[in-house]
């Protein structure tokens, strides 16, 4: 008599067992085996370890600091056609940090100049008292005023370019700045020097430097048209003018920020005097 399987209804010979419920479970077990691996894989593909992404940030602010010296030198050797590609390549974040870098050295030839002043006052401590040199005020303060200058400058040098038609923006106009604090970072260097040995002499090249930058915009200016050139040494001019008048400005609005504690002294001696005579 013929005997078949109970489950998969397969014809059996006398005494044969039927595999059937063997393979069934195989198969079942296979995908489980196949899928288990990718769902452990998932976590790990969205998953980046602390280390992994130090690395990450580490590496990319070891690049943007490379680019960013890199573009320093290379006006510093070749300060026309390096200024000009500048100008071209228009990086603003590296434009802003050259300009930081410039206020920063800016600030510290500030808090070497206003220590002298407070050596040299301090010879009549008898009549101001104790004379305490506000280093943060003065670093701090420099830097935010040399880095806002050098915005309002880019916003000039756009403003002379508009007058021309040459047809460059602010972005540009914020290498062309750049390109003049890499000059007046290696001049203020030589200044703060020279400063300490003597001070007149210091601020001649603190200020030659300066002088120095609007040459290098001037030469490494990109025009649309060459003929534009004969215009751009007018528009440099008053451009400087105007910067020049701004800067004498917030030199003397933030005068204060250097001796404030000598001219609150010196208010009170005055009122002392007023007091004996009245």
């Amino acid at each position: 008599m013929a005997r078949f399987c109970t489950r998969c209804g397969k014809p059996l010979e006398e005494g044969e067992v039927c595999n059937c419920g063997q393979e069934v479970t195989a198969q079942q077990a296979a995908p489980q085996q196949q899928t288990a691996p990718q769902q452990q894989a998932a976590p790990q593909a969205g998953y980046m370890p602390n280390e992994q992404q130090f690395q990450q940030t580490q590496q990319a602010v070891t690049g943007f600091l490379s680019k960013m010296f890199g573009a320093f030198i290379n006006v510093i050797k070749h300060p026309v056609t390096a200024g000009r590609n500048m100008i071209l390549t228009a990086d603003w974040g590296v434009s802003i940090a050259l300009i930081v870098l410039q206020g920063i050295f800016t600030a510290i030839f500030g808090a070497v100049a206003g220590k002298t002043a407070v050596g040299f006052l301090g010879g009549f401590s008898s009549l101001f008292g104790e004379i305490k040199i506000p280093y943060a005020k003065i670093i701090f303060g420099t830097l935010a005023i040399s880095v806002a200058l050098s915005f309002v400058l880019a916003l000039l040098l756009m403003i002379g370019n508009m007058i021309i038609k040459n047809t460059l923006g602010y972005k540009e106009m914020l290498g062309a700045v750049a390109s003049r604090s890499c000059v007046i970072v290696i001049t203020t260097i030589i200044a703060i020097i020279v400063f300490l040995i003597h001070t007149q002499t210091g601020v001649i090249v603190w200020g030659v430097g300066n002088i120095w930058g609007f040459f290098i915009i001037l030469q490494a200016m990109p025009l649309a048209d060459e003929k534009m050139r004969d215009k751009l040494p007018t528009v440099m001019i008053l451009v400087y003018l105007i910067f020049m008048l701004l800067t004498s400005l917030c030199v003397y609005k933030g005068s204060s920020l250097y001796t404030p504690s000598v001219e609150d002294d010196y208010e009170d001696y005055m009122d002392d005097l007023d007091s004996w005579f009245n």
